[in-house]
Order: C-alpha cells, then sequence, then structure tokens
C-alpha cells in the first residue's frame, strides 16, 4: 500500500484560494480585540477556522519580526545580548 497517493493529504501549494479582500476582513477582525476571535470571526465572514488560524498566525510571525522579540540566543550568547 505505499504506492497509493493519500488524496486527503494537501500541501500548502494545493489550498484553495482566498481572495485578498477576504484575508484583510480577517485582519482588520482579529486586530480590533474586540473579544472576536478565531470562531466567532470565521463564522462571521464564512470561512473555515483554519484559514482564520493561518492569517492570525502569519500576523503574529510579522508582529514577532518586526519587535525582534522571540529571537534565542545562539550557543555562545547570553540571553542580555540579544
Amino acid at each position: 500500500m505505499p504506492d497509493q497517493v493519500d488524496i486527503w493529504r494537501r500541501t500548502d501549494a494545493e489550498r484553495c484560494p482566498i481572495c485578498a479582500e477576504v484575508v484583510e476582513r480577517i485582519r482588520e477582525q482579529l486586530a480590533t480585540g474586540a473579544g472576536v476571535g478565531i470562531l466567532k470571526t470565521a463564522k462571521a465572514l464564512g470561512v473555515g477556522t483554519g484559514t482564520v488560524h493561518r492569517v492570525n498566525r502569519e500576523m503574529a510571525a510579522v508582529a514577532t519580526e518586526l519587535r525582534g522579540v522571540g529571537k534565542k540566543p545562539g550557543p555562545y550568547q547570553s540571553p542580555k545580548s540579544i
């Protein structure tokens, strides 16, 4: 059976495309911080929770890069030098 392809597994390149307008609306709702989480945002916009979660992770990654937070010290660096 190892020759068979698992039809239920998708890669990121195979995801259904989502329009930029919907992504922007997801970002706006998550950025307001008015108690609207992933589940409520997904239901309000008619998208899946995985889509909202992916956009949320992308937003968090960008924010982390801008702040410079999350850098781990190397083996020869003290945490204070970062």
